[in-house]
């Protein structure tokens, strides 16, 4: 029964696009006090960021250029959080999503190096469990119910 629930809730998260960008929607609208990056002719990454062309209901963002030090899921929130201090824009950073970890990956896995192993996203909130991305593909998405695992992680701005 287990097993059967894992691959029903692997699948559900699979085609949770429609519902991470509604969610991203809802977030921006809700949150009046970060500033938003401006027109994607604009963006200009802070040092150890790089700029990520959008699509779709993701505007152009900037994620880290390197994974970051493997940590467990709480520590890599708060140290992107914390990135927010160097960024000269006041813009928020925060743990990418997966929309965001998906688009920076099909654009740029050889330069950025992604892909290879599992890594933090930011959806924990949402889906109520922790969420990996990786391992060889930019589409697989796998849920890791040990939030104290060390793994990478990504930190993305917009």
């Amino acid at each position: 029964m287990k097993k059967m629930l894992a691959l029903a809730l692997v699948g559900l998260l699979s085609i949770s696009s429609l519902a991470e960008a509604k969610k991203d929607t809802q977030a921006s609208a809700k949150s009046k006090t970060v500033q938003r990056g401006p027109s994607s002719a604009e963006l200009n990454c802070i040092d150890g960021f790089v700029n990520i062309k959008g699509s779709g209901a993701i505007k152009d963002f900037c994620i880290s250029d390197k994974v970051e030090e493997k940590t467990n899921l709480g520590r890599a929130r708060s140290n992107c959080e914390g990135k927010a201090s160097n960024n000269s824009n006041n813009r928020e950073v925060h743990l990418c999503t997966i929309r965001e970890w998906k688009l920076a990956c099909e654009q740029k896995k050889p330069v950025l190096g992604m892909g290879q192993d599992f890594e933090w996203v930011a959806d924990l909130d949402y889906f109520d469990i922790p969420i990996v991305m990786g391992n060889e593909r930019c589409d697989n998405i796998s849920k890791d119910s040990n939030v104290f695992r060390p793994r990478g992680s990504r930190c993305c701005y917009n």
